[in-house]
């Protein structure tokens, strides 16, 4: 269950199209991110494929459309790379990364909000 307006993590697939969150900072070296959520002062490392996809997150494609790109550049079976793709990005909103997607704890706490 997510909040009003927002998209579950696991409601994440091929058709959304992901954003990331203004409040995380990034710095790219040599291929590897570091993500700073700053509201919850937690760091999140990169490796180069993720580094790819994040930097990617602005609004204006969608996963498969993101797939479709890794796939151009390193090949490989596409509906595997589509599947990780998703999960990537899924994980980016479970952990709070992007606009308009409820992260893990949002959900949880949506839901004890809801019983009685």
């Amino acid at each position: 269950m997510s909040q009003k307006g927002e998209t579950g993590y696991r409601d994440i697939g091929p058709d959304f199209v992901p954003r990331s969150r203004g409040r995380v900072v990034c710095e790219v070296m040599d291929d590897i991110a570091v993500l700073y959520d700053e509201p919850s002062g937690v760091c999140h490392r990169l490796n180069p494929t993720a580094t790819l996809i994040w930097s990617q997150l602005d609004g204006s494609a969608s996963v498969a459309r993101l797939a479709d790109e890794a796939h151009r550049r390193f090949q490989g079976d596409r509906s595997q790379i589509e599947a990780d793709v998703v999960a990537l990005v899924r994980h980016f909103g479970e952990l709070g990364l992007l606009d308009g997607v409820a992260s893990r704890s949002e959900e949880v706490f949506a839901d004890e909000s809801e019983r009685p």
